[in-house]
């Protein structure tokens, strides 16, 4: 692949006019641009911004993923003929497919949110069908197959289509029988597939796709091992129509990797086997990139800390890697990787919880990122996700350690950075730093609002930006004014994550010594953020009012309901959001609700899912209100056995808990003339009068009754 002869403005002009006729439906306009782009990328060994970036940067980031889709639906209902519409609609088809299914990894990963993937998959195999059947040379859209294909599964009706359809005018086979939904919908319970439905209407705003009747003609037949291989049916296609392609060998490649079923040996065994035979020293060299990205990419394969020898395993794998022939974008990737590496074992925790930073480490990663800053061309940005770490190791480096920025990188990466406008961390780092004249940028250097508006919109959709960790960083290190600024710039464009900070900061909690401490003022801006949305906000205000014992009034005891299960449905599976909401909802709606179908819900749903977790406070929450529900006939018919067996089983996990302690005392209260024979009558009765559905609720999940 070549670098771009432009530069980032040329780059993002000729972005913002594909986008903008997209949106305005200049159609012809917009087929005029793609296809001598598709024609300089067939016949050539590709540019770093040329057809295939184009294709990806036609969706505008700032709508929603079913808007970008009506968009490209409307482009390819309106120019049927066009092959780059019907394969920018493939494309974004497989992004949904991505976002349903997620990027965690696949044993987290539900039933439904497979289903719904590959609901979404068959929508983008077909209309890469589609365009394989308006060109000479579809090598993009066979590409896309092959990938989109290992990365969910080949359909079941796309494997019946080319076993038994015409592979070929000139072939008889008997034609398949029409293709259909059934044999992936056999594959899942009724249930999870109507959740499925959900996903895909949620995320596309459609419904299941609309199959093919055949193959596009012109297709190879498939060889012996390509049913049970698929994607060495695409590849080989992909190759026959733009041989030693790089790229679709390193998409390939990655389905090679351990966590897909396959191994550093067959990787070895592929680039340097007959497949790859075509390739120069230096193209294998590109492969072997990809190869080794396999773990040094990944930080969830990085050693802990205090592993020497692996670490040491990691330092030379590194050092070999950069003895690659790479292109410059590849050995900038390569050295940002290191570089977060080293950053990253550069931090280290006390006993005491106080964060300290190894020196030597730190050098070496600045100079590491140096590298990186002189190698990348110049309409690169270092801040895309490609290139990841960049800015956590120049605030470790100059931040948290106090080095000097020597060569100016801060500057020279923000200004890519803002000029692009695509990170939201380095937009609204610029933005700070023009107003503030920080990180090497003077005063009003930069538009400030622009980027403001900017990062905050970027703000929506970048999950993974911290912007109160942010400000905590920018506060203790760098400057509280800058770090007041942004909270209050986001604050007042909505941000419940800013309103969260702001809270915190009139509170107390983010520097004791802050002169302007108010909790009134704390309160509220913790109530406008739980209003904005924030999960936290939200918990915090529903437990205070749980925890004051108070009477609730109907209206709130509404609102703090909604908020809890909302928290409850979309916080982080496993994480401990996800466990508080249930707590508190569970809570609350048990003792605080005044309504027997709340109690019934509480006992029926949410404390069921508390009692299976693993976390032994969410089982003793779970065990605790039982006992309690049971003792009052809160949601079901009082029964003085199962609060037995309940507070039992939560004083097993708490043992010495005090409050614990006073129930069971409560629950088995043996005193007076003859108090330990009536308490033993009291519960052989109550035994007998246990009812199915409290009998369900406690032993139901295979405990015994004792």
């Amino acid at each position: 692949m070549t670098a771009s002869p432009n530069t980032i403005d040329t780059h993002l002009a000729r972005r913002a006019e594909i986008r903008q006729l997209l949106q305005s439906g200049q159609f012809d306009e917009l087929d005029a641009i793609l296809e001598p782009a598709a024609l300089r990328w067939l016949d050539s060994k590709g540019e770093s911004f040329g057809y295939r970036w184009l294709l990806d940067e036609i969706r505008d980031p700032q709508v929603s993923a079913a808007d970008n889709l009506a968009r490209l639906r409307a482009w390819r209902d309106a120019r049927p003929a066009s092959y780059h519409a019907h394969l920018a609609y493939g494309n974004q088809w497989e992004t949904i497919a991505g976002n349903i299914r997620s990027s965690t990894t696949a044993d987290y990963v539900d039933d439904e949110q497979w289903v719904g993937a590959m609901m979404a998959r068959d929508h983008a195999v077909a209309a890469f069908l589609q365009a394989m059947a308006l060109h000479e040379r579809p090598a993009v859209a066979v590409q896309r197959t092959m990938r989109v294909c290992a990365y969910l599964g080949e359909p079941e009706w796309l494997a019946g289509l080319a076993t038994a359809a015409p592979a070929s005018p000139q072939t008889s086979l008997p034609l398949a029988p029409p293709a259909s939904h059934d044999a992936l919908q056999a594959h899942w319970p009724a249930e999870v597939w109507e959740q499925g439905l959900s996903l895909l209407a949620e995320h596309s705003g459609m419904g299941l796709a609309e199959l093919p009747a055949s193959l596009p003609p012109g297709l190879p037949a498939r060889q012996a091992g390509d049913d049970d291989d698929p994607k060495t049916y695409w590849l080989r296609t992909a190759l026959a129509l733009r041989p030693n392609d790089v790229g679709a060998l390193s998409a390939y490649l990655y389905f090679l990797y351990p966590r897909w079923g396959g191994s550093h040996a067959a990787m070895d065994a592929f680039i340097n086997g007959p497949v790859c035979a075509g390739l120069t020293e230096a193209e294998r060299d590109e492969l072997r990139f990809h190869k080794e990205f396999d773990y040094l990419g990944y930080t969830a394969f990085h050693p802990e800390p205090d592993d020497d020898e692996q670490i040491d395993v990691f330092l030379q794998a590194f050092e070999q890697w950069l003895t690659l022939r790479l292109p410059a974008e590849q050995r900038a990737v390569a050295l940002c990787h290191y570089a977060n590496f080293e950053t990253t074992r550069a931090r280290h925790v006390d006993e005491d919880g106080e964060v300290h930073w190894d020196a030597a480490l730190l050098q070496h990663a600045y100079d590491l990122l140096t590298q990186a800053c002189a190698t990348a061309p110049a309409d690169v940005d270092l801040t895309d996700e490609a290139y990841p770490g960049t800015l956590f190791t120049l605030q470790a480096c100059l931040w948290f350690k106090g080095m000097p920025d020597t060569q100016g990188l801060f500057r020279q990466i923000l200004l890519r950075g803002a000029r692009w406008g695509d990170d939201v961390e380095a937009v609204l780092l610029a933005a700070v730093g023009s107003q503030f004249g920080l990180f090497g940028l003077q005063v009003g250097e930069l538009d400030t609002q622009a980027l403001l508006e900017r990062g905050f919109a970027l703000d929506r959709e970048a999950r993974e930006f911290n912007l109160p960790q942010l400000g905590r960083n920018l506060w203790g290190d760098v400057s509280p004014d800058a770090a007041l600024f942004l909270w209050q710039e986001g604050s007042a464009r909505g941000r419940s994550d800013a309103l969260m900070s702001l809270s915190e900061l009139y509170a107390g909690k983010i520097d004791a010594d802050y002169a302007d401490i108010d909790k009134t003022a704390a309160r509220d801006w913790l109530t406008r953020a739980a209003e904005a949305g924030h999960l936290v906000a939200r918990n915090n205000l529903a437990y205070a009012a749980i925890d004051e014992g108070r009477d609730i009034p109907t209206g709130e005891y509404q609102t703090y309901r909604l908020w809890l299960e909302n928290n409850w449905k979309v916080a982080d599976r496993g994480s401990r959001m996800e466990a508080m909401a249930a707590r508190n909802l569970s809570w609350l709606m048990l003792m605080h609700s005044g309504s027997d179908e709340d109690q019934r819900t509480a006992l029926d749903r949410v404390l069921p899912w508390l009692w299976d977790q693993s976390d032994e406070g969410d089982r003793e929450t779970a065990a605790r209100s039982y006992a309690i529900a049971f003792l009052e006939g809160r949601g079901c018919e009082p029964n003085a056995y199962l609060a037995k067996v309940w507070i039992a089983r939560a004083c097993a996990l708490s043992p010495d808990n005090e409050y614990l302690q006073r129930l069971n005392g409560e629950i088995n209260d043996d005193s007076g003339w003859f108090g330990g024979w009536r308490l033993r009558r009291r519960m052989e009765q109550a035994r007998t009068n246990v009812d199915a559905r409290g009998r369900e609720l406690t032993f139901g999940r295979g405990e015994t009754d004792a």
